[in-house]
């Protein structure tokens, strides 16, 4: 009854904080209660082997709860039941309206005794027994196979028979056998030794490891002492001992000579020599025209007598026929092609050679006499060595005049090779000029050097004649002039500087010069100084053509400027020019034609959110003045968006535009690209809305979930501008209190009932009682069945269970209904799909252990209330026990997938209480392992700044406690709003472009 009271008065509490708009926290359980008139006894009584731990018997008021009790069994004995029918050692009597007097019932332990056998055994005796506890089993015994022992049990007894006493656990012992075993033992007689185990031990009917005898140097292997005659062995399938010796023998070698081609051995072969012996002497003799070459073992000398004999030797003498030289050289002024000098076998022939004379000499003769210059020396039968001779070459130059024209020199000459010539001229006839020689040479007067043959060559001349030019200046790169002389000869020039005329006059002759093409691209005009006369007896050379660039101006036409407001252009980032009305416009400065313009906005309407763009803003002149340059003056759509609770407010500055310019959107879950806005309806989630009215809000949206945006102006005149794309996340909202029922003065009403008796309740309690909280936000749409939820969860409250791979329950390899643990495919987080909070899930031990207590820790002055707290204050299975260090630990652990787990606020931490239940207040089918105890907050304490807040789960109050005492820790991840208060570790409601949500 007085537990019934106490939640009705905390409710009134509770509505009276509601009425009243100001928060106010649960009042604590009292820790003493007045005592009823009526009460009842219970009696726990203990059967025999064990006892009661608790108070018995206990006095109870009527409907109270008694304290704790447990039946615990003496050693050896085991709980059965209670005498009520009670199955749990464990209990504590509530709702008592009788006297209760029960008795714990206990039975004696069992245990199992299983004894089995490895391999090479077996067991005699019963090999799965069951004793009482304190009892004996029955004996058992090893018994080996053939070929096999006993070694010993698994628990270390040495006897093959055993009887097990005083049992007290279960066990399971095997009987361990071990092969019978044998010895294989391998020696070397002198002169020998053995690789590999030369004492082995072997299991039965098991092989051996190889051996080998090997001999010593100059000796081999004979045999094993049991008959064997391979050196390598492997002894297989043993079943016995065995003890063997290898034997060795000294080596012999034969030592065979023999005679190649051409030649004898004088000397014994074959010889026959122990190891390390020497053989006798032999000689190896050539024929008549021969000698000795040399042995096949690359011995040099014909007698040998081999030495210290180490193996078989077989050698052949070789022998060649005798050679002779022929040496052939080159005097002065001359060269050798072909071999010299040269080895030639007796009676054969040497190869060609040829005497080859130096560029302006020829050959005479060898020192021998031979005339020819190439020999070849047959049936040679000694050396020979010859010398060639060379002599100069000499060369005639004949030179003679053409018409018009004498020569003065010799002619003709005779001169040696690489010699040079006297001095000759040309001379012309008056009125004629020399032009050049027959063989290209342009000057006059010649001496011919470095002669290397015959020449014949003569002297051309010609009528003079003068040519006409001068000088160009002014001419743009790229361009050309076209000038003509004398109405005919016209030449194309292309670059400034000298110019001549192709055609030459004779003396007297007049010559006019004109410009017959002007330069265009760009347009210039070229003028011609100097340009007419006779010649004098010289060439023209002072004609002056100049060339200047023709000018032209930019303009255009400025159309939307807001009536008041100016602007300022500026060509080619200088010529500025300010506008201050629509129409046309021409800027000051002339320019070059052929000069590149580009018009800008320098300076843009001083009107908020007005803009300017120009066409036909940039260009190259080419021959006209420009005046088709458009500037054209418009207001841009300037987009905001704000993110809320499962909505985004969009503003724009709709102020600026006329009432004939609508506004459409486009809205999607992914960035929408450049020219997107036409295909809104194909990006993710992508919806067009037409017509939209400033502000305006977009709901209901997906919490967490970013969106991208764009707005468009549409014209009448069919003109359309779009905004910027704007980004904004939508948010968590507040968690409800969990209430879905009412009360009235004295009594909660139907707070275990279903739905339907809650909401008949509340109904009729409304106008005697109204304003309670279960007529408001999400408790009383579920309690009137028009909640939807994500996931489940009492009255309000919404969540979904994660695993730790970050997969939803039921999706990927996360079970439909995963428990808790430490593995990817256990249960390791809820999801609170109200606010968008990831919660931890606690563990029984381990890192997320239940039990675990930390510090209040944080070095970041930025946050921290100026105390940083205390490192590793509280009490855990792993690591520094304080709240920094944990939070490292689990991020590095990427619990659920994510690294970006933190301490939870003050507010966030209250956000998951469940003011429906206690001890713990929270849901426990959500939230398991959830101790009914402090947990710490991110949020420091304002007036002690030692303190930092706690939310108490057993009613789930706050209160502020020191930094330093040991608290629970839950920690928590992803964004939600701060409800009002100081959050700065939650990032804010709207972000950036580049700021995307982790996993």
């Amino acid at each position: 009854m007085w537990s019934k009271m106490k939640k009705i008065f905390f409710f009134s509490v509770f509505i009276v904080c509601f009425l009243l708009a100001a928060g106010c926290s649960k009042k604590k359980e009292e820790t003493s209660q007045p005592r009823a008139t009526n009460q009842h006894t219970l009696m726990y009584i203990a059967g025999a082997n064990g006892t009661i731990d608790g108070v018995s018997p206990q006095n109870v008021d009527d409907g109270g709860t008694g304290s704790p009790v447990k039946a615990v069994p003496a050693e050896g004995y085991h709980f059965k039941a209670w005498s009520d029918g009670v199955a749990t050692p464990e209990r504590t009597d509530s709702e008592i309206t009788a006297d209760l007097a029960v008795t714990a019932a206990f039975a004696i332990n069992q245990y199992t005794l299983n004894y089995t056998a490895t391999e090479g055994g077996a067991i005699e005796g019963t090999g799965a027994q069951t004793v009482k506890y304190g009892g004996a089993g029955s004996p058992v015994t090893a018994l080996a196979a053939e070929h096999y022992h006993f070694k010993e049990w698994s628990d270390g007894v040495a006897t093959p028979q055993r009887v097990d006493r005083n049992v007290s656990a279960d066990l399971d012992l095997k009987a361990l056998f071990e092969i019978d075993q044998y010895t294989l033992t391998y020696a070397a007689t002198e002169n020998g030794t053995i690789t590999g185990t030369g004492s082995q031990t072997v299991g039965y009917g098991n092989d051996g490891s190889p051996v080998e005898a090997v001999p010593a140097v100059g000796y081999h292997f004979v045999s094993w002492s049991d008959g064997m005659t391979t050196a390598s062995r492997t002894d297989r399938k043993v079943t016995a001992d065995l003890a063997v010796t290898a034997t060795f023998a000294i080596n012999q070698y034969t030592l065979t000579y023999t005679a190649g081609k051409n030649g004898t051995i004088a000397g014994a072969s074959p010889q026959i020599v122990t190891h390390g012996q020497d053989g006798s002497m032999v000689t190896a003799v050539p024929a008549e025209h021969y000698h000795f070459a040399g042995w096949s073992d690359g011995v040099a000398i014909a007698s040998r007598a081999d030495r210290k004999v180490t193996a078989d030797l077989a050698v052949t003498a070789t022998f060649a026929i005798d050679q002779y030289t022929l040496t052939y050289t080159a005097g002065e002024n001359g060269s050798i092609k072909g071999t010299s000098p040269q080895k030639v076998d007796y009676g054969s022939s040497g190869a060609p050679i040829t005497a080859v004379p130096s560029v302006g000499y020829h050959f005479v003769s060898w020192s021998d006499g031979v005339t020819t210059a190439s020999r070849t020396d047959h049936k040679v039968m000694t050396d020979l060595a010859v010398t060639a001779t060379f002599a100069i070459n000499r060369y005639t130059l004949i030179y003679t005049a053409g018409p018009n024209g004498t020569i003065e020199g010799i002619s003709p000459q005779t001169v040696n090779h690489g010699g040079s010539a006297s001095t000759v001229t040309a001379v012309a006839a008056k009125g004629y000029h020399f032009v050049n020689w027959s063989d290209g040479v342009t000057t006059a007067k010649r001496v011919d050097s470095n002669v290397t043959g015959d020449r014949t060559v003569s002297a051309a001349f010609a009528v003079n004649t003068y040519s006409i030019g001068g000088r160009v200046s002014g001419l743009v790169g790229g361009t050309q002039v076209v000038l003509q002389n004398n109405a005919g000869d016209d030449l194309t020039i292309t670059a400034n500087g000298d110019f001549r005329f192709a055609s030459e006059l004779l003396n007297a002759d007049t010559y006019q010069i004109s410009v017959l093409s002007q330069p265009t691209s760009p347009n210039q005009t070229c003028t011609v100084t100097g340009g007419s006369g006779t010649v004098s007896g010289e060439d023209v050379k002072d004609v002056e053509v100049t060339c200047v660039l023709n000018t032209y101006r930019i303009g255009g036409t400025v159309s939307g400027l807001f009536e008041g407001d100016s602007l300022v252009l500026q060509n080619n980032g200088g010529d500025n020019l300010r506008i201050s009305g629509n129409g046309v416009f021409v800027f000051g400065k002339a320019l070059d034609d052929g000069s590149k313009y580009e018009v800008r906005v320098s300076s843009p309407p001083q009107r908020p959110n007005w803009t300017c763009d120009v066409d036909n803003a940039a260009g190259t002149l080419a021959g006209n003045d420009v005046t088709d340059v458009i500037v054209d003056c418009y207001p841009k759509v300037v987009l905001q968006a704000k993110a809320g609770i499962r909505k985004v407010r969009l503003h724009w500055n709709s102020q600026d535009f006329s009432k004939e310019v609508t506004f459409n959107l486009c809205r999607a879950q992914e960035k929408i690209p450049q020219d997107g806005f036409s295909n809104c309806r194909d990006l993710k989630e992508g919806v067009f809305e037409a017509k939209v009215v400033n502000p305006y809000i977009v709901s209901p949206l997906t919490n967490d979930i970013p969106y991208w945006f764009q707005l468009e102006a549409s014209y009448a005149s069919g003109r359309q501008t779009l905004s910027e794309v704007v980004k904004a996340t939508p948010f968590g909202g507040l968690n409800d209190s969990g209430l879905d029922w009412c009360a009235n003065d004295t009594t909660n009403q139907n707070t275990d009932e279903i739905r339907s008796e809650k909401t008949k309740n509340c109904m009729a309690l409304e106008a005697s009682h109204p304003g309670q909280d279960a007529f408001y936000g999400r408790d009383a749409l579920y309690r009137l069945h028009k909640l939807s939820k994500a996931g489940y969860g009492s009255a309000g409250f919404d969540f979904t269970k994660i695993c730790g791979s970050g997969d939803k329950a039921g999706e990927g390899n996360c079970p439909p209904n995963p428990l808790p643990g430490n593995n990817l495919n256990s249960w390791a987080c809820t999801r609170d799909n109200v606010t968008g909070l990831i919660w931890e899930v606690k563990t029984e031990s381990g890192l997320r252990s239940q039990s675990n207590t930390y510090s209040w820790y944080n070095p970041d002055e930025a946050v921290n209330g100026g105390d940083p707290g205390k490192k590793s204050g509280g009490k855990c299975e792993e690591g520094d026990c304080d709240t920094e260090a944990y939070i490292k630990e689990v991020n590095e652990q990427g619990l659920c997938g994510a690294n970006d787990w933190r301490l939870p606020t003050k507010r966030e931490l209250l956000s998951i209480v469940d003011n429906s239940r206690f001890k713990p207040a929270v849901d426990s089918r959500f939230f398991p392992k959830a101790a009914s105890d402090y947990y710490w907050s991110s949020s420091p304490y304002a007036d002690q700044q030692a303190s930092a807040w706690q939310v108490y789960f057993l009613y789930g109050e706050a209160s502020p406690n020191k930094k330093s005492e040991g608290n629970h820790v839950r920690l928590v991840r992803g964004r939600t709003v701060t409800f009002g208060m100081n959050n700065p570790q939650v990032q804010q409601t709207t972000e950036p472009e580049n700021n995307e949500p982790q996993k």
